[in-house]
Parts: structure tokens; C-alpha cells; sequence
């Protein structure tokens, strides 16, 4: 470390941590008199392996981790009151320029990457936060330390134990791995880029909640998906926690508090399909002595795509006679699975779904278009 230094430290509480320009590095090797068999039972990794770890970074900070009264209610061994609102903050921490490197090849990178846990009601968070910015995986050469796993774990002790038919589908899938290797830089697939975050909230005096995940590939794709809710409040939670019967109140402030207000998921493709659909084709043109071999090698990236929406298709008139709407719903995916754009399910209610809403069908099913209606229900695919 360059420099380390820290503020503000009462007990387990932290106001300000700080490391910058920070490395180290891991080795694990085994030499003794243990068998093969009982190293593997013992560590899970067989004799002759090397692993080290190397991590570095610019700067880590830790800000406002705030642990010391919890601790002392653990000490002691009781339980806080739900009247300690205030009761812990795992912090702010965040990491930048980061790197980690095993056996000597780069897997994995990062601008920044941080975790905000710092809103706490009792031991419950009310806002969350976690993720990563500017970060490659380097598949490429995780790919390659798979493959020295798989060449380890297959020494010529195990494969004198084997008999003709597994040893040449050991050596089967050596060749497949090779070739798979071989040929990731060429389909772009040797590094991924990424950006992910991982989020949720909870507005404790009023009960809107709202979750959110977005993972975010450059030249791969853009995932992302949200929820919404209404949970009960801090203080219906607080009765609930004090009532006798904690189960039949608890219960009760989930019916009453709970309203579902929208949920959705989405997906961009930006390269994806066509990288993995030219990877299989040009890894089934490796085997076309294969039945999937021959499919594969025998059908470009477009022709795989169009197969994928024909495939769709195909469960329209099933689904469209159970549910109607569904049919429309199932041409706009297969739609976007030939052409690709942007695939959006969402549904956003006109009104929050509550229990005495569902309560309302109870002595009917309802059509399929009121349920289309009442929970806001789209499939939209846009180019």
C-alpha cells in the first residue's frame, strides 16, 4: 500500500477509511505425501496446480460504517427495540481502477466499483445500492484457466483408470475446449464490458418500494428490469413486531400495506445474438459429422435467428387459443429475435393491484382482457 489512513474510528465505527494504490498477490501450491484422491477430497483441487491470485487497485474508501451499537447489543446478547431507528450503517465503500489477474493473465477489470449501504430503519435497508462501472471479464482467458483446471484434473493416473470409450471423450472434449478457445477472439467474444447495478429503496413512513437491476454490455446487450410496490411502513411493521400474535399481525400489515404498482423487464440486443449465433455456426461447421454439428454449421447467423422466430411462432396458435392477447405478444419477441432492437414486457396497472382489488375476482375468473386491462400488460418491440 502506498498509503492507508482512517478517520473518525470509535469502536466498530468508521468515519473515513482510505487506501490507495494497493496490490497483493496469493499462491497456492501443494507439495506433501497426500495421495491424489485424498488431496482432491480434501482441498478440491488436485496435486501439480498453481493458483495466485493478484489483486490490485488506485484507491479504497469506506465512508460512515457505523457498527459499534449493534455489536454492543450482540455483546450483550439482546435484541434492539424497534425504537433504535437509527441503529446501524454498513457504509459507503468504493473501489477504482481495479484489476485481478490469476496465474499471470488479466480476468478481470473495473473503473469503479462500489456498494452503498448506509440507510438503515432498525436492522432493515431502507435504500441499497451495488455495482459496477467500466468493467471487462476477459472470458477469453478464464476460458483458458478452465481448460488448465480440465488438464489437470485429468492426469494420466485417471486415465489409465479409464477405458477406451472415456478416455476418447475426455480427449473429445479437450479438442472441443481448444476449439471453442480458438475461436472466441474471432466472434468478439474473448472480452465482455460491462457496466451492472443492482438497486432497491423503501420509503419507510409511506411504504413505496422500488427495485432495479441494469446490466449493461457494450457490443452484447442492455438488460434491464424494475419493480414497484407498496410495503407496509415502518410503523405498521413496528405494531406488527410488538403485537402478541407477530405472525397474524404481520399478516394483516402485508394485506393492508401491500399493493403491487408496476413491474417490467427489457432487453436491447446489441451484437449478442449475432456473435454467439456466428460462434455456433462456425462451431458447428467443426463437426458436421454431428447431428447438431450439421445444423449448426449449416445455417449463418441470420438463418439461426429467422429459426429462433419460426420456432415462436410455432406456439402462437396454442397460446392464442388459451389467451388471446398472447399471440401478439409472442410475434413482437419473435420479431425482435430475428431483427433485434428493443424488447419490452411491462405492466403497469391504471391502479395499484391491492388485496381488495384481487379480492373483487374471488367469485369469478376474470377474461383475459381484463386482465390485460387491470394489470397494464405490453409487449413492445421497437427497431
Amino acid at each position: 500500500m502506498a498509503f492507508a489512513g482512517a478517520s473518525d474510528v470509535r469502536g466498530f465505527d468508521v468515519g473515513t477509511n482510505v487506501v490507495r494504490d494497493a496490490s497483493g498477490t496469493q499462491t497456492s501450491a501443494y507439495e506433501g505425501d497426500l495421495s491424489p484422491d485424498e488431496l482432491i477430497a480434501m482441498t478440491g483441487f488436485p496435486s501439480g496446480l498453481t493458483l495466485a491470485q493478484a489483486e490490485s487497485y488506485a484507491t479504497a474508501s469506506i465512508t460512515d460504517l457505523r457498527l459499534d451499537k449493534v455489536m454492543g447489543y450482540l455483546a450483550r446478547a439482546e435484541l434492539p427495540s424497534m425504537d433504535e431507528r437509527d441503529l446501524l450503517s454498513l457504509g459507503r465503500w468504493e473501489v477504482t481502477d481495479y484489476r485481478t489477474e490469476l496465474n499471470d493473465k488479466e480476468i478481470l477489470t473495473a473503473d469503479r466499483a462500489y456498494f452503498n449501504g448506509d440507510s438503515f430503519e432498525w436492522v432493515i435497508p431502507s435504500d441499497f445500492n451495488l455495482g459496477v462501472s467500466g468493467a471487462t471479464l476477459n472470458t477469453g482467458e478464464l476460458t483458458g484457466f478452465f481448460k488448465i483446471l480440465f488438464e489437470t484434473f485429468m492426469n494420466e493416473a485417471m486415465l489409465d483408470e479409464m477405458d477406451e470409450d472415456e478416455r476418447t471423450q475426455v480427449e473429445q472434449v479437450r479438442e472441443g475446449v481448444d476449439k471453442a478457445i480458438e475461436l472466441l477472439p474471432e466472434h468478439g467474444l474473448d472480452t465482455l464490458p460491462f457496466d451492472f447495478d443492482l438497486s432497491m429503496s423503501w420509503d419507510a413512513d409511506q411504504g413505496p418500494s422500488d427495485f432495479g437491476l441494469v446490466f449493461d454490455a457494450d457490443g452484447y446487450g442492455r438488460t434491464a428490469m424494475a419493480l414497484a410496490l407498496d410495503l407496509p411502513t415502518y410503523d405498521a411493521a413496528k405494531a406488527a413486531y410488538e403485537a402478541e400474535d407477530q405472525d397474524a399481525a404481520f399478516e394483516t400489515a402485508f394485506e393492508d400495506g401491500f399493493a403491487f404498482r408496476g413491474a417490467s423487464y427489457s432487453e436491447e440486443d446489441k451484437g449478442a445474438y449475432d456473435k454467439l449465433f456466428g460462434f455456433a455456426h462456425a462451431i458447428g461447421k467443426e463437426y458436421p459429422n454431428e447431428g447438431w454439428g450439421a445444423v449448426l454449421g449449416s445455417m449463418e447467423p441470420a438463418q439461426l435467428r429467422s429459426y429462433l422466430g419460426t420456432i415462436m411462432r410455432m406456439a402462437k396458435p396454442g397460446a392464442e387459443q388459451d389467451f388471446p392477447p398472447a399471440a401478439e405478444w409472442i410475434e413482437s419477441f419473435a420479431t425482435y429475435l430475428e431483427t433485434g432492437g428493443r424488447i419490452e414486457f411491462a405492466s403497469q396497472p391504471p391502479v395499484p393491484i391491492t388485496r381488495a382489488l384481487i379480492d373483487q375476482f374471488d367469485d369469478q375468473d376474470p377474461e383475459p382482457d381484463e386482465i390485460v386491462e387491470l394489470f397494464g400488460l405490453t409487449v413492445t418491440h421497437t427497431k
